[in-house]
């Protein structure tokens, strides 16, 4: 598993606190293009999310900016804990649930420190 393999030589490049969750972020480069661009683990802990961003993904070349990079990774954090949310809910992932909740987060200000990663 990617991220067995992630999780275990790396640590997070961010930590998010939202109340009582706790979202690791890992920024990867050293992933395969071939591997997703996200990964996410909402459902196996309660109190938090594994989020990690595949910096090897093609798509990761085409974001410019430091602007620009930052909000794509607010949109795979919000995506883990939408997911996370709507499971700790419901039991279950449904999409339009998903949805809703990151609707909401998408109203709330957002910042992330910048570091020499981006």
């Amino acid at each position: 598993l990617v991220q067995s393999r992630v999780t275990a030589k790396s640590i997070p490049t961010l930590k998010v606190i939202i109340d009582d969750l706790t979202v690791f972020v890992y920024l990867e480069a050293e992933m395969s293009p071939n591997d997703p661009y996200v990964i996410i683990d909402s459902t196996t802990s309660r109190n938090s999310v594994t989020i990690i961003i595949n910096r090897s993904h093609p798509h990761w070349d085409q974001i410019t900016g430091v602007k620009a990079s930052v909000n794509f990774i607010r949109h795979c954090v919000y995506d883990g804990v939408s997911e996370w949310k709507c499971y700790q809910k419901t039991g279950t992932i449904q999409p339009d649930t998903v949805k809703r909740y990151k609707d909401v987060l998408l109203r709330v200000p957002f910042e992330i420190e910048q570091h020499e990663v981006i």
